[in-house]
């Protein structure tokens, strides 16, 4: 076969499938009833006391591999890191950390969070509840615990024309 011929035959055709299939192609789980992908998440505390948070907004991930990549509004705590398991049809249960710092940025230890959800018919939300423990710097003394609702909206490809 010449070059020309392997050109016509083959490299052509795959390049014009690739361009035309391609400009069709969109990733998005809008509509899968999966976890995977990036959510607005709300947080509301459940459990009253000093200390416990008011309502508040992060951003949390679930990836393919099972990982849990989490968000805090504070710039005393670092972004959480865990993992996530589907227990059921559209439910799913987390774990994940975030390291907590005072006033002085020194740790005042780590944070579990623990949360148990289920993702909407349509894909496009989550509701569950989660408890969130705080520990001391050594990581072996609770220092407070709170429950919260959590409810998630599915971030969506939202491209530029």
């Amino acid at each position: 076969m010449t070059t020309k011929s392997l050109v016509s035959a083959f490299i052509i055709p795959t390049v014009t499938a690739v361009l035309v299939l391609g400009s069709h192609v969109t990733v998005s789980y809008a509509g899968s009833k999966k976890i995977v992908g990036s959510w607005k998440n709300h947080v509301t505390p459940t459990t009253p006391g000093p200390g416990v948070p008011p309502p508040f907004d992060t951003f949390i991930s679930f990836t393919r591999e099972g990982i849990v990549l989490d968000s805090s509004p504070s710039p005393l705590v670092n972004p959480g890191h865990g993992v996530w398991f589907n227990t059921g049809r559209r439910q799913f249960k987390a774990t994940f950390f975030l390291l907590q710092f005072d006033e002085q940025f020194q740790l005042v230890g780590p944070a579990k969070v623990r949360a148990t959800l289920e993702v909407n018919e349509v894909g496009d939300r989550y509701s569950g509840e989660s408890r969130t423990e705080i520990f001391d710097a050594t990581g072996k003394t609770v220092l407070q615990s709170f429950d919260a609702l959590m409810e998630g909206r599915r971030i969506l490809l939202d491209p530029l024309p």
